[in-house]
């Protein structure tokens, strides 16, 4: 099989970017799952955004799509509805601006999740974490754009909403001992079960 060629579902064996890459022009054919070696699964997605994505950050499909052929084409990065932060995507690879596409990672290990879940809570291991994408902010701002623990979501129906949904959400592999602040830029480890 010559490189490039598409073996199913938009999973090809060849690749012109590399997963920091991104690019004005769909290089690799929105919606392509790469698969890596080590198991990792990668998503090449357009930012349907105007703002450019967070490294680290959650990306979520564009529910506006809902019943579009390209829901799993296009992903966005802020100003999310509800729909939207349910149907987690993965963990942006790049600063990929707001109509270019890029590299989202879909499952595997992330190692630098940007993490938001408010002074005095400690994440530890195993803990759910889901996307906490809200009003755009300033990217130094770890309330948005970042993974939020469930339990420290103020929506009153979050948990049965997530709880509906086959593990759209990461979970937590590294214990945190110390509580995070809303604006620390601490890494965090996290296994990562986008949707496919």
């Amino acid at each position: 099989m010559s490189s490039g060629t598409t073996l199913g579902a938009q999973l090809k064996t060849g690749w012109v970017t590399a997963l920091t890459d991104y690019d004005e022009n769909d290089l690799e054919g929105a919606g392509s799952l790469r698969v890596e070696q080590d198991g990792d699964i990668f998503r090449w997605v357009k930012n349907a955004s105007s703002d450019a994505a967070k490294v680290g950050a959650p990306a979520c499909f564009d529910a506006g799509n809902a019943t579009a052929s390209d829901l799993f084409t296009e992903c966005v990065v802020e100003d999310q509805d509800t729909g939207d932060e349910m149907l987690f995507a993965g963990i942006w690879q790049s600063a990929v601006p707001g109509g270019d596409y890029g590299w989202i990672q879909v499952s595997g290990q992330y190692t630098e999740a940007r993490v938001s879940v408010g002074s005095g809570v400690n994440i530890v291991y195993g803990d759910v974490l889901v996307p906490n994408l809200v009003t755009n902010t300033a990217a130094t701002d770890y309330v948005s754009y970042s993974l939020v623990k469930l339990a420290a979501r103020t929506d009153a129906d979050t948990a049965l909403k997530f709880a509906k949904l086959n593990d759209p959400h990461c979970l937590a592999i590294e214990a945190i001992g110390t509580p995070l602040t809303t604006t620390a830029a601490i890494p965090l480890a996290v296994i990562v079960r986008g949707l496919l």
